[in-house]
């Protein structure tokens, strides 16, 4: 116990006091309920506490709640360390109690410590050079090219045998991944060795859905950067020859409605180069056009101006009808009204809570 503490507790590398702990009698492989004195060794990066552990017998594949020495040293990105505990015969393929390999922790290892440091491609060279499976799956039934996150790591994955168009169990692939994470290397990486643009995960979506999706779970300045890095990779994305710019997913959004909502206008304007179609309307009717009709921004009204009312659809007349009552437009409710729009519709306040209704009546009384 106390040599665990030590350890734990140490600034600097302790060595002598570790020596001297074994000497006395420690037991090497004591864990605590997380780590054995090895894993706190190769957390701390004590290269030489490391090595002392082992050539006095310390177990290098014990598997425990923060999985393996290895898993360790990889979170870390300590090469060194990593080298040390193959050389004793880690094992590259043992499974973390959540599901995961060494070789997808590999993948998404950065330095948290120090963001802006590129993360290491070689964490996932040494690995697959001893062995480890780019195919092999971990929680969520992800493989590490879905957790990849810079362009080297890609190609390194891709060269072994990774599969490009892999689904996990949400239907995401590596492509929809980086999309939604906003990273336009990994996303390029992967367009560039033949990932499929268009393929759709179990709601329907599409990478470039992804990239344009403005839900933001990130923290601190990821959550600031997102918006921006995820529109890169939108950019990107319709640089491919064969994308569609007009599929939807199980709600009917289309990028197109997406990126009017982003109030993106360099992306509406590559959209609508692409013939995105302009007309097509979501589970409450709602089109590119009667979300620029509600919005504030000049230009994209512009780029997306208002149709006859004249033979458009129930849904879409109803869509336009909650439009105008929210700006306040009387003579455009008077219109839409006298073209067959219905003073009594009904709808779904958002897309997770389609079956809460609310009227236009009630819409109105509220503005």
């Amino acid at each position: 116990n106390f040599l665990l503490y030590v350890l734990s507790q140490s600034e600097k590398q302790p060595l002598e006091i570790v020596r001297v702990l074994i000497d006395k009698g420690a037991d090497v492989n004591t864990p605590s309920s997380s780590k054995t004195a090895l894993m706190r060794a190769a957390d701390k990066g004590y290269l030489d506490i490391v090595r002392l552990l082992l050539s006095k017998g310390a177990q290098v594949n014990v598997n425990i709640d923060d999985g393996t020495p290895l898993m360790v040293a990889v979170n870390r990105g300590d090469t060194e360390i990593m080298k040390i505990l193959l050389a004793a015969g880690a094992d590259v393929k043992t499974v973390h109690r959540m599901g995961d390999q060494a070789l997808m922790m590999a993948a998404e290892q950065r330095s948290y410590r120090t963001p802006s440091l590129e993360p290491k491609a070689e964490v996932v060279e040494l690995l697959l050079a001893h062995g480890a499976d780019p195919k092999a799956r971990g929680e969520w039934n992800r493989t590490a090219l879905m957790l990849a996150n810079t362009a080297a790591k890609v190609k390194l994955l891709l060269a072994k045998g990774a599969e490009i168009d892999a689904k996990d169990e949400y239907g995401q692939t590596a492509l929809m991944h980086a999309a939604e994470r906003g990273n336009a290397a990994v996303a390029s990486a992967l367009l560039d060795n033949g990932a499929s643009v268009n393929l759709i995960d179990n709601k329907g979506l599409t990478a470039l859905l992804y990239s344009l999706d403005d839900e933001n779970m990130a923290h601190g300045e990821e959550r600031k950067t997102l918006p921006q890095r995820r529109l890169a990779v939108a950019r990107r994305i319709l640089l491919a020859k064969n994308v569609d710019v007009n599929a939807a997913n199980q709600d009917g959004e289309t990028p197109l409605i997406r990126a009017v909502r982003l109030a993106n206008i360099d992306v509406i304007k590559a959209l609508l180069a692409k013939k995105a179609d302009a007309n097509r309307s979501d589970v409450f009717g709602d089109t590119a056009i009667t979300l620029a009709y509600n919005s504030d921004n000049a230009e994209i009204k512009k780029l997306l101006p208002l149709p006859s009312l004249k033979r458009q659809p129930a849904n879409v007349l109803n869509a336009f009808l909650r439009a105008a009552i929210e700006k306040k437009d009387e003579a455009k409710v008077k219109e839409l009204l006298t073209a067959g729009a219905d003073p009594n519709h009904e709808y779904g306040i958002s897309y997770n809570h389609k079956s809460i209704k609310r009227t236009v009546l009630i819409l109105a009384a509220g503005e």
